[in-house]
């Protein structure tokens, strides 16, 4: 009896392991008790079953952890994607600038996403950012900020948090 199961613990080590390992632990058990039983194939069996079942497991583990990175890159990028298609529908123009009174109209033209904010640069440095609730829809909007003639003005959109990469400018005067 020891042999037999001792014979098919090893063979279903192979074949399924799990099935395998149980046996083998069960032959090894009765091997103690029968002198002819083949303990050092009962050994085997236990340890080719635990590998043979453990290292599926990992491979598993390893392709769910790495297709949740790769999900999570994609989903990532995508939200980008769309931002970015949010912003060049922003049409954000700025109209005139008076250094007289140090301030900047501008306006939006086409209706599209909500800004919520807008970034003021002047000679490429961010200078302000300013609430855009009166441009979340076509309108206008004036924006108190210190300029000096031949400043570059130039404003961005932000979008929930993300900021847009396009601005747009006007040189002072």
């Amino acid at each position: 009896m020891g042999k037999g199961l001792t014979i098919t613990a090893f063979v279903f080590s192979f074949l399924i392991p799990i099935v395998g390992l149980i046996l083998g632990i069960i032959a090894y058990n009765k091997a103690k008790e029968d002198p002819e039983a083949l303990k050092d194939l009962a050994i085997a069996a236990i340890v080719i079953g635990a590998i043979l079942t453990v290292i599926p497991l990992l491979i598993l583990l390893i392709v769910g952890v790495a297709w949740m990175q790769v999900k999570g890159t994609i989903e990532d990028g995508s939200s980008q994607i769309e931002l970015s298609t949010q912003c060049m529908l922003v049409d954000l123009r700025i109209n005139s600038i008076d250094t007289s009174s140090d301030t900047i109209s501008i306006s939006r033209g086409v209706a599209g996403e909500g800004i919520n904010k807008i970034k003021v640069y002047i000679n490429s440095q961010e200078k302000a950012e300013i609430d855009a609730t009166p441009l979340e829809t076509v309108g206008s909007q004036e924006i108190p900020i210190e300029i000096n003639p031949g400043d570059l003005v130039e404003i961005s959109a932000v979008i929930g948090e993300f900021p847009c990469t396009q601005r747009y400018s006007l040189e002072a005067e």
